[in-house]
């Protein structure tokens, strides 16, 4: 059953006109008075506004009775009041009430009248045995008998010490072979399944909150019950037993009547809120109202302990008797209550470990409560709140340089207290640690539930990393191709993809010297921001030419035979130029000229022949002035022909006349080997074909 069919509910039972002709009649010193009819379902009676029959007393309780119609029977329960509940003249705790009873609650006696049963419906069954489960796994607490009433008074059926608890704050009860549970006007509400009621029947599993605690309703079996029975103390004889006055003028008489009780003048009887009391009756004296005072409270989290602190205070001065109780509240949660505190001197004080408390925004509440000093001073509450703050932590940036290598660079953060959560970094407002070689700004914060701590900040140097490129030296000679141009390129970081492309201005036709190796670099993804260069240059040496090697002049016993252009053959080179030219007659014009019978060289070189298909005869080369002679075989013996010479280059001995037909002109001196390598480096082979 949800809350709103149950609330419905109750106001239909609490409507239901019982018709059965039940009544109270009035006693005593309220004698006359109209007569009290039990026409609801469930009657609450007691001193507190709202109560069906509301009694004026000191000595009746707030909540002090409930008289129940189940069926045939009606039942009374008490209260847990204070001055306790009396039938016939005995201490009753659910007494079941029949026809001429007496009735007495404080300084009321009444008379229960109750038709024959034959008027009243037809009796019904009793409820089955039941207990409710508390959630904490404690073990159950059992129904026993037709009621079990919850509160916060310790003579209650079930005691809660909770602040969040009322002194009597729910009853359950038997009707129509079922239970219910009826809130007593509580301060904070009774909720089954989540829901507030006013009075639900319950159902097995229902789930029942009193305050902070939470119980499941279910079954129970017959020896839980008949063990929880066996544990109520019996009734309280009340000739052997004084009970606790309200006043000190009020007593009870042993026979347990109002006949020997005095009276203050102001006791009065007052029916629901209309107050159907005697129109004659005195008003009641009003107890002192009382102030609650709270004053609020800032407290820094996990700093020893923090005191509740409160007042009580009457017209009169602060109050000296009753209990405070605390309770403490965070976003809608209940955070628990304190045990009553007795109240000395209009102050009462509890103590909260910090430790417990996270930071946030609490509120208090107190309710006071005057117990025995109920006929002096009146109940009151009071609230504020407890702001609880974080605790102070600090924070220092470390690890603030570092040399790029390619790899993200974070800060570290050493926090006090140690190993704080909550701590966040950025770089440059980014949450990415960089990487590039750069200035960067970073702010470390906290979030923390428990702690707080000023921002930092600080800046992150990230240096470029060194990078050596060095051109490697080359050398070449002159008018040839350049090698392959090679270098180093030292410090990458990374995996970087940067290289090196090496170039010099020398070329093939470039001439003999030094020229410069320059580089540059390719750097296609564009990481050479991150790097701090240094470049060594190359030199490309180009070198003169090389003399071409030339070979040795063959053996004279083995003379080369060169090709004339003719075809005819002549004497090899070397054994032209190894002796010495001999100057051409005046009428010889031409380089060459080669017939049957003499051949002679342009310079004053010449060879004298032979006839046609004879042996070519070396011809003696005068020594020049100043040169020594050189007409001299390899072995160092004159050549055959040679003529001595005197030093001043003309020849000792008289050159014979030549013939006419050649055949006895002088053979002219061999070349030497030095004039034929400077002869052919300045002219080389080169002739014509003469006629």
């Amino acid at each position: 059953m949800d809350g709103a069919a149950s609330n419905t509910d109750a106001a239909r039972i609490d409507a239901q006109d019982a018709s059965s002709g039940v009544v109270l009649v009035p006693q005593g010193a309220q004698s006359g008075a109209p007569p009290l009819a039990v026409d609801r379902i469930f009657t609450l009676i007691g001193a507190r506004p709202g109560a069906k029959w509301r009694l004026l007393s000191a000595a009746v309780s707030r909540s002090h009775a409930a008289l129940i119609l189940n069926g045939t029977s009606v039942y009374v329960r008490d209260l847990a009041s204070r001055t306790r509940l009396f039938v016939n003249g005995s201490v009753a705790r659910e007494p079941e009430l029949c026809d001429g009873d007496e009735l007495q609650i404080g300084p009321f006696v009444f008379n229960f009248r109750q038709p024959p049963a034959g008027l009243l419906a037809a009796p019904v069954e009793a409820a089955p045995a039941a207990a409710l489960y508390p959630a904490n796994g404690r073990p159950p607490v059992p129904i026993v008998g037709r009621t079990l009433l919850i509160g916060r008074r310790p003579t209650c059926d079930l005691h809660i010490p909770s602040a969040t608890v009322s002194i009597a704050h729910a009853l359950l009860f038997e009707l129509d072979g079922a239970h219910y549970i009826r809130d007593m006007l509580s301060r904070t509400g009774t909720h089954v399944n989540g829901a507030p009621i006013k009075q639900q029947k319950l159902n097995p599993d229902d789930h029942v909150r009193i305050g902070e605690m939470e119980f499941r309703y279910g079954s129970v079996d017959a020896a839980a019950r008949a063990a929880a029975q066996a544990a109520i103390p019996p009734a309280v004889d009340v000739s052997k037993e004084e009970t606790q006055p309200a006043s000190a003028v009020e007593r009870l008489s042993s026979s347990g009547t109002f006949a020997d009780v005095q009276f203050d003048a102001n006791e009065a009887l007052h029916a629901g809120e209309e107050g159907k009391g005697g129109p004659d009756a005195p008003p009641r004296p009003q107890a002192q109202p009382t102030t609650l005072t709270i004053e609020p409270i800032v407290a820094t989290y996990g700093y020893g302990n923090i005191a509740l602190t409160a007042r009580v205070e009457s017209a009169a001065g602060p109050v000296g008797k009753g209990a405070v109780t605390f309770n403490l509240r965070h976003e809608a949660i209940d955070m628990g209550s304190s045990p009553p505190v007795p109240v000395s001197a209009g102050r009462v004080a509890v103590n909260l470990p910090l430790r417990d408390l996270a930071p946030g925004s609490y509120v208090i509440q107190a309710a006071y409560d005057p117990m025995e000093a109920a006929d002096q001073f009146g109940p009151s509450g009071g609230g504020n709140t407890l702001t609880v703050r974080k605790a102070p932590a600090a924070l220092r940036l470390r690890g603030l340089s570092a040399i790029y290598d390619g790899s993200p660079k974070t800060v570290s953060v050493v926090a006090e207290p140690a190993s704080l959560q909550g701590i966040s970094i950025t770089y440059g407002g980014s949450p990415q640690a960089p990487t590039d070689a750069g200035r960067y700004p970073v702010v470390a914060q906290l979030d923390h539930p428990l702690y707080r701590a000023t921002p930092v900040s600080a800046v992150l140097v990230i240096a470029k990393a060194p990078l050596a490129l060095t051109a490697a030296d080359q050398q070449r000679p002159a008018s040839t191709d350049n090698p392959p141009l090679t270098g180093s390129l030292n410090g990458l970081r990374g995996g970087d993809k940067i290289t090196a492309i090496f170039s010099t201005r020398a070329k093939l036709s470039s001439p003999p010297g030094s020229y410069e190796i320059t580089a540059r670099l390719s750097d296609p993804d564009g990481r050479l921001k991150n790097y701090a260069l240094s470049y060594t240059h190359g030199t490309m040496t180009v070198t003169p030419p090389s003399e071409p090697a030339i070979a040795d002049p063959a053996p004279d016993d083995e003379p080369t035979m060169l090709e004339a252009f003719d075809g005819r053959r002549v004497p090899d080179a070397a054994d032209v130029l190894a002796a010495d030219a001999q100057p051409l007659p005046a009428s010889e014009s031409s380089p060459w000229s080669i017939g049957c019978d003499q051949a002679s060289f342009i310079g004053g070189v010449g060879y004298s022949a032979d006839p046609p298909c004879a042996k070519p005869r070396r011809a003696a080369r005068p020594t020049l002035p100043g040169e020594r002679n050189t007409s001299v075989s390899r072995g160092g013996h004159p050549l055959p022909g040679s003529r001595p010479s005197n030093g001043d280059g003309r020849s000792t001995a008289s050159s014979p006349p030549a013939s006419k037909n050649g055949n006895d002109i002088p053979r002219p001196a061999e070349p030497s080997a030095g004039f034929f390598r400077r002869f052919t480096r300045l002219l080389g082979f080169s002739g014509r074909h003469g006629s």
